[in-house]
């Protein structure tokens, strides 16, 4: 028995994936635990929790929309100290080392010092990637672009490299100067850090958020959703890992109608970012509210009241509740949260904002996406989604309801998308199965990889 230790990213689209290979592991006979700061513990379960001094985050409030402009900026300016200093060497070796003994450590690389300090002091790494890989390849482009390999030009690719770090640069230098958090700052304070901890400079490769660390890595996505592009000995694709086991939350799945088809509509963990989520949603369920032969379940998050999507002189078939009323036209749905994996099972369509969480599971389920990028690597998502003709891709801000009228109206008409998603399913249920990523940690375990980069 092998003594395993988890160091995620503390965001749920970080961490759940884990989840069930965590349990996978436990069930090959390894301990396992989880270590991070206390955002962490609520979201993994019955595992066992270390607190952990190293966090290159700042605590944040749970939800930033209620803030003015100069709260935002102070909350910037804050976060961006305290990576300032979390990010030098003394204090980041000596919060890992505080930490227990362990076998092998399963870091995620959106934690790039930890992963450097963790290198530095001599331990067993394996990255374990809930994310498409971001480092620059040939022929692909950036991860927060919505560029179309096949669609494109490639010579559009190469410019958006250079015009993200031409951006990176200027804008950077502006937030420096402010006092904010920028790509910039971090790449500077990563290869500050690699220098003190004498990390090679040739292992850290150009990616799109920072310097990737070529290390050791499985990546919880099937290989046949990412775009075409040369992968390294040190890298595996795997399964999914979709806990079909978390818990589920209250719904009233007796208003779910089996003879209509069904959409599913959710904006994801990172929803409060978006100033314009009302908008989003009153589009959304504006374009179902007439629509023959479909029913809507809408997901807002924590924030938006689901009273008030549809305003109350223009229901519709909405109850100021949100509930379903018994009538003969489509009903929709609207509620704060939902089962997402059970909903997904009976849907048809799923608009989503292309966490690659939800993109995955509405693959998996066979469920046509289509995807309103709103940041980090979602537009990279919805690229790929477009690329292998299984969903369709729109921009989240200036949405409207004849938008999703068409978008809705493709999908109804043209069968093909739901026959290629359906194939990729296939593809996915039968990695889940298999369970490669248990084969590649007991690999590292065994030290069949080389840290270096050849």
């Amino acid at each position: 028995m092998s003594r395993l230790t988890f160091l995620p990213l503390p965001e749920a689209g970080h961490v759940f994936p884990l989840l069930k290979l965590a349990r996978r592991l436990v069930a090959a006979g390894h301990d396992v635990q989880f270590a991070g700061p206390a955002e962490l513990e609520p979201l993994i379960g019955d595992f066992q929790y270390l607190p952990t001094t190293v966090s290159e985050r700042a605590p944040m409030p749970a939800r930033t929309d209620t803030l003015d402009r100069a709260e935002r900026r102070q909350l910037a300016k804050t976060a961006n100290r305290h990576e300032t200093r979390q990010w030098r060497a003394p204090e980041l070796l000596d919060g890992l080392r505080a930490l227990p003994k362990s076998d092998l450590w399963l870091l995620d690389p959106y934690l790039p010092a930890c992963v450097l300090g963790t290198h530095a002091l001599g331990r067993d790494i394996l990255l374990v990637n809930p994310t498409v890989p971001s480092e620059w390849a040939p022929g692909v482009p950036p991860n927060s672009t919505t560029l179309v390999p096949r669609r494109d030009r490639a010579s559009r690719f190469r410019l958006a490299w250079w015009r993200l770090r031409l951006a990176d640069a200027l804008r950077g230098s502006w937030r420096a100067w402010r006092g904010l958090p920028s790509r910039a700052g971090r790449r500077r304070r990563l290869m500050a850090l690699a220098r003190q901890v004498d990390f090679p400079r040739r292992q850290l490769l150009a990616g799109t958020y920072f310097p990737w660390p070529a290390l050791p890595e499985i990546v919880l996505c099937p290989q046949v959703f990412d775009l075409p592009r040369p992968c390294p000995p040190r890298r595996r694709y795997v399964e999914a890992s979709i806990d079909l086991d978390r818990p589920s939350v209250a719904f009233p799945v007796d208003r779910l109608d089996p003879n209509l088809k069904l959409a599913y509509c959710a904006g994801g963990s990172q929803i409060h970012l978006a100033s314009e989520r009302l908008a989003f949603f009153r589009a959304v369920a504006r374009a179902f509210e007439n629509r023959p032969g479909w029913q809507l379940v809408l997901v807002t998050g924590a924030g938006v009241e689901p009273s008030t999507i549809l305003d109350s002189g223009n229901t519709g078939d909405l109850e100021n509740t949100g509930d379903l009323k018994n009538t003969d036209k489509p009903g929709i749905i609207i509620v704060e949260r939902a089962p997402q994996l059970d909903i997904l099972r009976r849907a048809m369509l799923c608009l989503t904002h292309g966490g690659l969480g939800s993109v995955k599971e509405a693959i998996y389920f066979g469920v046509v996406p289509i995807v309103f990028p709103l940041t980090r690597d979602h537009p990279g998502n919805a690229a790929r989604v477009v690329y292998h003709r299984i969903g369709l891709k729109h921009p989240f801000h200036g949405l409207d309801t004849d938008a999703v009228d068409r978008l809705v109206t493709r999908i109804d008409h043209d069968r093909r998308f739901l026959e290629r998603v359906r194939t990729m399913s296939r593809a996915f249920k039968r990695l889940e199965t298999q369970a490669p990523s248990l084969e590649a940690i007991e690999s590292r375990l065994a030290h069949e990889w080389s840290t270096e980069v050849p």
